[in-house]
């Protein structure tokens, strides 16, 4: 009876943990030794507890990037996204995929200080600007609100979330609490792919007002 009981016992939350280090491990191992080409898929940096944000949109980097009377100013590099991008959220980073099925995020933004804001609807479509803290737009995202109207809604509260719960964990770190941070393992292993992937970022495109200046620095009339 005994041995019976025992047997029906579920497994210990220290074992169900020990687990999941161990599989974060070996994806942490993958991710590494690929260079970052995979351990890093979707599913992965979901974990147990899921992203904060899912969905597709097309992306562009921008520079310089402003919008008045109906007139686009500024850089854009319109080939970052020709088609839609899968957009994960995690912890405090977005993650761009090429697909949803492929084996490694593309490239991964920091949301530390960053904020949103929603351009109107256009022909079905809505553009949101990632902008810096001072303003400056790094990122657009068009999403086509025909599939699910409340997509732009999710995906600005989930930036904003985001960014402040990136400003707590650096507070919290800049004054020596950095081991009261409670994570858990996917949102850890997420944090350490994103430290890697904000690298191979696109290239921020020429900035038309700096190419401007220094055209006229060079060549005075």
């Amino acid at each position: 009876m005994a041995d019976k009981a025992q047997s029906n016992e579920k497994p210990s939350s220290k074992g169900m943990g020990n687990r999941r280090s161990s599989f974060f491990n070996s994806r942490r191992l993958s991710f590494f030794r690929s260079k970052g080409t995979r351990g890093a898929d979707v599913a992965t940096l979901r974990g147990n507890t899921g992203a904060t944000f899912e969905g597709y949109a097309r992306v562009e980097r921008c520079a310089d990037y402003m919008k008045c009377c109906g007139m686009t100013f500024g850089s854009v590099e319109e080939s970052t996204s020709k088609k839609p991008r899968f957009l994960l959220m995690k912890g405090t980073s977005l993650f761009i995929f090429v697909a949803e099925d492929t084996s490694s995020a593309q490239y991964a933004i920091s949301l530390e200080q960053m904020q949103a804001e929603a351009e109107e609807e256009t022909h079905g479509h809505t553009d949101v600007l990632l902008k810096t803290a001072l303003g400056d737009v790094e990122y657009r995202f068009t999403f086509d609100m025909s599939k699910d109207k409340e997509i732009v809604p999710k995906f600005l509260t989930a930036i904003r979330d985001a960014s402040g719960e990136a400003q707590v964990e650096e507070i919290k770190k800049r004054l020596g609490h950095g081991h009261q941070l409670n994570k858990r393992a996917s949102e850890k292993y997420a944090d350490q792919v994103a430290m890697e992937k904000v690298k191979d970022q696109p290239d921020t495109p020429i900035n038309v007002t700096e190419a401007m200046t220094a055209a006229s620095t060079m060549y005075p009339v």
